[in-house]
């Protein structure tokens, strides 16, 4: 990635540097020329973190499912109803790619919501992603292996 595509991101930015002076900043390239800049590191750092993917060919099949249901959507009810439905597509398909049961997933965190009334949600947030939850099972599997 260094060696390959760093040189073109670096001629890239140059041009974005050079070019930005010389739009109008609330044309369409200036936009985007605004964006690219102000986002340059978050857009470069799959060049220094092999974790992150080149594409997002998989975030794309990902919310392939999303679109597909959109027309759903728009029976949801209500714009609060809608919103609903995306947040339970992102958890389904999220515990779908971290590898955990979408049901005992569900069901965890409803009795985690519980245990945890008057906590505030944005103290628990981390506490109860499906990531959280599958290291969460890994390490009572490690812990029940390891004492039996």
């Amino acid at each position: 990635r260094k060696r390959h595509i760093a040189p073109v991101a670096n001629v890239f930015r140059q041009w974005l540097d050079a070019k930005a002076a010389d739009l109008l900043p609330e044309s369409s390239v200036g936009k985007a020329v605004r964006y690219y800049r102000t986002q340059w590191e978050n857009l470069t750092r799959f060049l220094t973190d092999p974790s992150i993917p080149i594409d997002n060919n998989d975030s794309e099949r990902a919310l392939k499912l999303a679109a597909l249901l959109r027309k759903n959507c728009l029976f949801a009810g209500s714009e609060a109803g809608a919103d609903r439905a995306a947040l339970n597509l992102t958890l389904v398909e999220t515990c779908r790619r971290v590898g955990v049961d979408t049901e005992q997933y569900l069901v965890w965190l409803v009795d985690q919501r519980a245990r945890r009334r008057g906590t505030p949600a944005e103290h628990q947030v981390n506490d109860l992603t499906p990531h959280a939850y599958r290291d969460l099972t890994q390490a009572q599997k490690e812990q029940a292996t390891g004492a039996g």
